[in-house]
Formats: C-alpha cells, structure tokens, sequence
C-alpha cells in the first residue's frame, strides 16, 4: 500500500507540474487519410446491423453509447431518459434475481406513477420475503 500511495504522490506531481496534464507513455498514432479510408471500408464491406458509422452503429457500442449519455448530460442537461436507457442497458446484462429487481427498479423509478411504484415496491418485497422463507422450510425439510 506505501508503494501505491508513493505512486499515486508522484502521478499527482507529474500533472500538477505539466500545464497540459500528464501525456501518455507511447505515443499516440494518428491514422493517415489513406489508412482512415481502409478502415472505414473495411467496416462497410463487414456490413451487419446495424450499419456502421449509423447512429445506431454508434449506440451500439459501450463507448459510443458513453459518450453520447455524456454529452446529453453535460449540454442538455437531459437526466431522466438517458439515465433510463442506460439503465435497461444494465438490464439487459443482468440474470435471474437481480434481473427482477432491476425491472422492479426501472418500473418503479420510471414506468409508473408514484402511487403504483408504491404498490409494486412492497408486493416484490412481500414476494421476496416468501420465497426466501419457502426456501428455508425446504431447505430444513431436507435436512430432517
């Protein structure tokens, strides 16, 4: 842990002492026009769906999609639909359990009215706290 604080230190000196931040390692190649063009084609004869340099293209991808979330918040100062896109993209990740908590979450939080999410919260709660306790009766059953 020293090692990494005295790294840290030494990290924060270099930016603070480098008017432009710090710089990275290796240098950074800057594609050629003519290279830019290849890879551009590349992408196109690769084809697929969506069709790339599209904006969904652009969505698509985790970095693309970070970006754009970013510049909404910052410029638009949009919150509530892309926090809600990005959060049926979590969604989309997740598995089992924790895949119905997150629809419950996302319902509740933005598909319904304050009342309903009221209601939704406290029967997946009350579901929640059953399952849990048929599993344990079960469990024991078993074990006798």
């Amino acid at each position: 842990e020293l090692q990494d604080a005295i790294e840290d230190a030494q990290y924060v000196n270099a930016i603070a002492s480098v008017e432009d931040g710090p710089r990275p390692v290796l240098p950074w190649e800057i594609p050629t026009e003519e290279q830019l063009a290849s890879w551009k084609q590349s992408k196109n004869k690769a084809g697929g769906s969506p069709a790339p340099f599209e904006f969904e293209w652009t969505l698509s991808h985790p970095l693309g999609f970070f970006l754009f979330s970013a510049y909404l918040k910052e410029e638009c100062h949009d919150y509530v639909l892309i926090n809600f896109m990005e959060e049926v993209a979590r969604w989309k990740s997740t598995q089992g359990r924790f895949r119905a908590e997150k629809t419950s979450f996302i319902a509740s939080n933005y598909l319904l009215s304050p009342k309903m999410a009221v209601k939704v919260n406290t029967a997946s709660a009350q579901t929640h706290a059953t399952s849990e306790e048929s599993t344990t009766t079960a469990g024991e059953g078993e074990a006798a």
